[in-house]
């Protein structure tokens, strides 16, 4: 920011560039997270992982019942 330029004149360059940047953000999240959505509905199917996932969300839930807040 220029303080001897008006702000419109500025806007003009800030905003579209602004835009631009989170579009290009957000769109390159959106690709990542599709990638990883394929990954991860290859990996859900698998019966070890499964398991293994069941295991660590019981050891989680032990853990979390085991630390509670006495009041």
């Amino acid at each position: 920011m220029q303080p001897d330029v008006p702000i419109w004149e500025q806007m003009r360059v800030i905003v579209p560039t602004a835009l631009t940047i989170t579009a290009l953000s957000y769109t390159g999240y959106t690709a990542i997270g599709a990638g990883l959505g394929k990954l991860a509905m290859g990996a859900v199917l698998n019966v070890w992982f499964r398991r293994i996932m069941a295991t660590c969300f019981i050891i989680y839930g032990i853990a979390l019942g085991a630390t509670g807040r006495a009041t």
